[in-house]
């Protein structure tokens, strides 16, 4: 369009019409939405505002994302999308001012290829203690990657979108342009190949915690402001006292959570961990699906984070060779509502009533496990923990114990889990109606088949409405009236 001298307006008003024709062809998927406003604003501030502040601009477009879903907060997608995106806007435009001597023709193809280096360093730079943190790895290939990439990835947009219209024109057109489109794929595919076997592609490392993330990002902020100006300027003063005095303050007042209670992202698998001060650590675990989860996340997970505790697990898989081994490493109570399982360690259900049993006798007094029996009178249909934290009440329902939180009086409720299945939706719903959480998860169960991976397959409620399909592992924390939300991932570690 350069090439054409457009007037501007005419050029951003085109981009614009073939950015939401891009978002539309690829169905809106999350990612792409984000990348189309963010795009969209960029082009409107670069046609009609005469000094845009790109800062605010991308502030802008994360509140227009935030107001439509507020839990994308939480995303990681989202997340690594806006530390990219201001990384770019923020070093961008100070190395392009470093590079205003390269004149000429020859000088200018070098400044703009440098320009292309400049960014997808400054991209990988913002991402990289993320990457850390949510992936235990470094891609430092990547940062090679990117850059051919680049002009691989326009390139095949490019063509794409002309084969897409070419089929409305005739199919001789579209063979025509598909030879160029299928080669600039293959490269694509033997690029990303060669960079992803290169020696030291991926570094493993440790989980990096929120204040080192926010440390490494203002040392990364004040070396780059001192190489750009041989000094700080006021801005960047004030940036250290600011983020010094939240990290003081923070630490001073930040409460120390009475509770903690952890779902792990395991597929199709179901695990929780409960844990809070002077009390029991207990656990959940249904394995539906066979696979290493319990090697690779559940065991180094108890190990590293609960000290290699734990008291009570919850299961309706009592006979997996995973809960033998959770068994036969922490030796803990068992409790399961198959009914079978008589064990050393295993914990009988007390009868209460015709219908509803309860166990509560036996555990602490926080703990209160309610269940009901099956109709072939062999086994037990649901099973329903209840934890008492301060005055409220956090419920793990699966299925058939939503069901059962009709004949039961529950104090306040902090928080209720429920089962994806999706043909549970009544049930689900008429649950939340009757306890009306502050928050609600939903976790795998074993009728759920798919794997959730978009809020509207849950539940159309109002509220705070988490899933590990779709944050991967939750850790909620409650001290007093308060509960905390974050994302985690345990740390994984060879056993010895």
């Amino acid at each position: 369009l350069t090439l054409l001298r457009i007037p501007r307006t005419i050029k951003v008003i085109i981009l614009m019409i073939v950015v939401v024709f891009f978002a539309i062809l690829t169905r809106l998927q999350p990612s792409v939405a984000r990348a189309s406003i963010m795009a969209i604003i960029g082009l409107i501030a670069y046609g009609w505002i005469r000094k845009p502040d790109y800062i605010n601009l991308l502030s802008l477009a994360g509140l227009l994302m935030l107001l439509r879903r507020p839990l994308q907060l939480f995303d990681v997608g989202v997340e690594l999308s806006f530390a990219a995106t201001f990384g770019i806007i923020y070093a961008v435009p100070k190395v392009n001012s470093w590079l205003s001597f390269l004149n000429g023709r020859w000088g200018g193809y070098l400044r703009n290829f440098l320009i292309v280096i400049a960014t997808t360093m400054a991209a990988q730079a913002a991402v990289m203690p993320l990457m850390a943190h949510y992936f235990q790895n470094l891609p430092l290939s990547g940062i090679l990657a990117n850059i051919p990439m680049i002009f691989l990835a326009s390139l095949a947009t490019v063509l794409g979108i002309a084969f897409y219209f070419s089929n409305l024109l005739g199919s001789w057109l579209a063979h025509l342009i598909s030879i160029p489109l299928g080669s600039t794929l293959h490269l694509t595919v033997i690029v990303l190949r060669f960079f992803a076997g290169l020696p030291l592609a991926n570094i493993n490392i440790a989980s990096l915690s929120w204040p080192i993330i926010i440390l490494f990002w203002l040392l990364l902020y004040l070396g780059f402001e001192f190489t750009a100006k041989r000094r700080l300027s006021k801005l960047s003063i004030v940036v250290v006292l600011l983020v010094s005095n939240i990290f003081i303050w923070g630490q001073l007042i930040k409460p120390r959570a009475n509770w903690n209670l952890e779902f792990l992202d395991l597929g199709r698998n179901h695990a929780w961990i409960y844990s809070g001060i002077n009390q029991p650590t207990v656990a959940c675990y249904d394995c539906f699906s066979s696979q290493d989860d319990v090697d690779n996340v559940l065991l180094p997970h108890l190990l590293n984070h609960h000290a290699g505790k734990l008291d009570y697990l919850f299961t309706s898989t009592p006979d997996s060779g995973a809960i033998k081994e959770l068994r036969s490493e922490f030796n803990p109570k068992l409790i399961s509502f198959s009914g079978n399982d008589s064990g050393q360690g295993t914990i009988p259900l007390t009868y209460l009533a015709s219908t509803t049993y309860s166990a509560q006798s036996n555990f602490p007094a926080n703990i209160k496990v309610f269940w009901k029996k099956s109709d072939n009178k062999k086994g037990y249909e649901g099973l329903l923990p209840a934890l008492v934290v301060g005055n409220g009440t956090i419920i793990l329902a699966d299925w058939t114990g939503a069901e059962i939180l009709d004949g039961l009086d529950i104090a306040q409720t902090r928080l209720l889990e429920l089962p994806w299945s999706a043909y549970a939706q009544s049930t689900c719903l008429k649950a939340i109606e009757r306890v009306n959480p502050e928050v609600v998860v939903f976790s795998p169960d074993r009728y759920s088949q798919a794997i959730p991976r978009e809020r509207e397959k849950l539940t159309h409620s109002a509220g705070r409405v988490l899933a590990t399909s779709l944050f991967g592992g939750i850790s909620i924390s409650g001290v007093d009236t308060a509960i905390t939300i974050e994302t985690m991932k345990p740390v994984f570690t060879e056993r010895k």
